[in-house]
Order: structure tokens, then sequence, then C-alpha cells
């Protein structure tokens, strides 16, 4: 599923883009509904500078990505925090994305 007709030129496009602008750019794209999974933001966001604020390991943060019912609230809230995201929005991308893995494993 890609939120843009390119969106690999997109993610390019983010990339070169400083870190501030980056999160500015996560958080318009949040707000407007482009990005409804937990795990999407990591499809435009490069994962190191959220291990660093988060200060944990590139293992468990991918992980939480994979399995966000083992996130915690407070990393939630950390998480939102870094990309100046409401901790309710945040909170609901990442019930989005279990709820979308429940439903998958129901079908199969």
């Amino acid at each position: 599923m890609y939120l843009y007709k390119n969106q690999s030129a997109a993610a390019l496009f983010i990339c070169f883009m400083n870190k501030e602008k980056r999160q500015k750019l996560i958080k318009q794209m949040i707000d407007k509904g482009d990005i409804t999974l937990f795990k999407e933001i990591f499809d435009f966001y490069d994962i190191t500078p959220v291990i660093l604020h988060l200060k944990t390991n590139h293992a468990t943060l991918t992980s939480h990505i994979n399995n966000p019912s083992r996130l915690r609230m407070g990393k939630i809230i950390s998480i939102a925090d870094y990309f100046g995201v409401d901790d309710f929005k945040m909170i609901t991308i990442v019930y989005n994305q279990i709820q979308a893995e429940r439903k998958s494993k129901r079908r199969k």
C-alpha cells in the first residue's frame, strides 16, 4: 500500500531533509491521516534517531514496530513527544496497527 504514487521517491526526498523538517513532516502526515499505522512512520523516518531518543537498541525497537502490543504506554508517549504529535493520536496509531494485525490473523 503506497500513500503516494511514487512512495520510494517521497522516502528518498525525506532522507535528504534535516532532522527537524523530517519530524515536522511526519507530524503533518499523522495529523492529515496519511499515516494510520505505527509501522508506516518508519517507512518515511529513519529508526536510528528514535532509538537514541528512547535509549533502547535496534532489535528492541524493531520488535516493537513489528509487534506494537508489546509497547508500553511510556514509550508510546515518548515517541509522540519526539515527533511533536498528540499523545492520544500516537496511541490511536499503535491501536490501529494492533487491530489490523488481529483482523489479518483471524482471516487466516
